[in-house]
């Protein structure tokens, strides 16, 4: 794994655990979890693109799209990652609902 892969990861789940406790006064368990997972790729995305200018934008977003979905789901696995990624982006393009 590269640097900024592992970065990316792990600063994703720092950053949702953190946010997750931030929102502890949240009353619904979906808003809480909705603004963490909000706050950690917005801060993950601009921590990542300061520290790798030379890694172009759409790979980081991957990276982090792919870190929020082992979170979400548990799958560690990069190439299923990548299959339910391309699945998601498949379904949303043949059904109308991007």
């Amino acid at each position: 794994m590269t640097e900024f892969k592992r970065f990316c990861k792990e600063e994703y789940i720092e950053l949702y655990e953190k946010s997750s406790l931030d929102a502890v006064d949240m009353n619904n368990e979906d808003d809480r979890r909705r603004f963490a997972q909000k706050k950690a790729i917005k801060e993950t995305a601009i921590n990542a693109f300061k520290k790798f200018p030379n890694i172009e934008p759409n790979k980081i977003w991957k990276n982090i799209y792919a870190s929020h979905v082992n979170r979400k789901t548990g799958i560690s696995d990069e190439t299923i990652i990548k299959d339910v990624i391309s699945a998601d982006s498949s379904w949303r393009k043949s059904s109308g609902h991007a």
